[in-house]
């Protein structure tokens, strides 16, 4: 699993075997990356996590 951005991120992304793009990534993150729904003022990585785990809280 990762999450990206930008540019910078698509070979991570690329190569991660669930890749993620926050809400607002580049278009290229977009394409590679299916989209999160939270943003980082959500604390979009971690509650993608709970999400894709179903873990209770």
């Amino acid at each position: 699993m990762a999450f990206g951005d930008g540019d910078n991120d698509l070979e991570m992304l690329e190569l991660a075997g669930l890749p993620y793009s926050m809400p607002r990534a580049s278009e290229n993150a977009h394409r590679i990356a299916g989209k999160t729904k939270y943003s980082n003022n959500e604390d979009g990585v971690l509650n993608q996590i709970i999400e894709y785990f179903d873990i209770e809280i």
